[in-house]
């Protein structure tokens, strides 16, 4: 009997340690090593029809560092077999002020966003402003602490363009989380794979990134716009694991034992 209750205790403890073990994590993104590059092109109807390639409005407009936290289930906080993306908010830092301002009046003076974008063949200014991604992903296999980053779908949470043409005498502001404003999602093309890794009591998430989202303004913009943009670069987030303890395991087992002698019969 005593060796059944022992048996069954330690069952229990093994099974609450294996539950301890698998869990979510919220990785915090570290701005000072995450940062994505702005490349894009826009093709713009009637009266131009062509397509033009963006350039940077200012010196670095066309990248900026991230911050936000990225949430995953892993199988193992130290060493896991398989991890999932659930859901996080990738958010782009201000990198300056650049044209048009939010209202998109020619005559005032640039405001705050994330990336600013030149187009001088047709005297066009862009301003990218709050732009956060979600990034999601099924559960994907991990070795060694590599896994690849084929899975991932990327997608805007929020992102605000405003553009204006000096020679078209037009602009908008377009909210890209609207329908028919942006064509769903972008998979992670990167070369290279994410890591996952363990120092310290802290984890560190890498994630390699090469993603191209195909947007259209239309039918109420003048004239009809559509384009892509592709967003390059990588993300690293940090989150705290407790480190299991030899010491604990030990402290466990003997409440077990004790528990085993107080319930057996004198």
């Amino acid at each position: 009997m005593i060796l059944m209750r022992y048996l069954m205790c330690t069952l229990l403890i093994g099974s609450s340690l294996q539950t301890a073990m698998a869990d979510e994590l919220v990785f915090t993104l570290d701005a000072a090593r995450s940062s994505l590059t702005l490349a894009g092109s826009t093709t713009v109807g009637d009266p131009v029809n062509n397509t033009f390639a963006y350039t940077a409005q200012g010196a670095n407009s066309l990248i900026t560092s991230y911050g936000g936290a990225i949430t995953v289930d892993v199988s193992d906080l130290l060493n896991p077999l398989s991890i999932t993306f659930l859901s996080s908010n990738v958010d782009a830092n201000v990198n300056g002020n650049w044209l048009p301002s939010d209202d998109i009046v020619p005559t005032e003076p640039a405001s705050a966003g994330d990336y600013g974008i030149r187009i001088d063949a047709i005297l066009t200014n862009g301003k990218m402003r709050n732009v956060d991604f979600n990034i999601a992903a099924a559960s994907t296999s991990v070795t060694g602490g590599s896994f690849a980053v084929s899975g991932q779908t990327f997608g805007f949470n929020s992102g605000i363009i405003d553009v204006y043409s000096t020679a078209l005498t037009a602009g908008n502001s377009i909210d890209f989380t609207n329908a028919g404003t942006l064509a769903g999602t972008g998979l992670n093309v990167a070369a290279g794979t994410g890591t996952y890794s363990v120092s310290g009591g802290i984890a560190t998430l890498t994630i390699p990134v090469a993603v191209t989202l195909p947007y259209t303004f239309g039918p109420t913009s003048e004239p009809t716009v559509e384009g892509s943009q592709t967003y390059t670069g990588t993300l690293v987030g940090v989150a705290a694991v407790p480190e299991p303890s030899s010491l604990a395991l030990l402290s466990l087992t003997a409440g077990c034992i004790g528990f085993v002698r107080r319930r057996s019969p004198a």
